[in-house]
């Protein structure tokens, strides 16, 4: 499915946002702008360079992507190159499984670190 039409709106770079408003830090950060992940990430460039920003949950849709005119590897690659790391969560074993660098699903939540979310496993008391 294509894009009908378009509508502009204001925006701001997450750096710029933050450096404004005497944000030093991010502990958890939710990405859901429906394809234009990457621009947020390129937009978040000293924040992430500086790892100021813990960790990041964040969606790839393909339709959406397309409709940006990029691919899933290409957002992996722009947290990747800042030193991040992105995974999969998995229900049934309540473990972050990855890196991983690429997705071909129609749709799927991923979690970035610059801390190894491998290492963390979900006691399942708490669940």
């Amino acid at each position: 499915m294509s894009p009908v039409h378009s509508v502009d709106v204001l925006s701001q770079t997450l750096d710029d946002f933050c450096e404004a408003e005497g944000i030093a830090r991010v502990n958890f950060l939710k990405v859901d702008v429906e394809g234009l992940e990457l621009a947020v990430f390129q937009g978040a460039e000293r924040l992430l360079r500086e790892r100021c920003v813990d960790y990041q949950c964040f969606e790839i849709s393909i339709e959406p992507l397309k409709g940006a005119g990029i691919d899933s590897r290409q957002v992996f690659a722009a947290l990747e190159t800042q030193g991040y790391q992105a995974y999969r969560y998995d229900e049934l074993s309540r473990t972050f499984e990855g890196p991983v660098r690429d997705s071909s699903e129609y749709w799927s939540n991923f979690y970035a670190s610059w801390k190894d979310l491998s290492r963390i496993k979900e006691n399942k008391d708490s669940a």
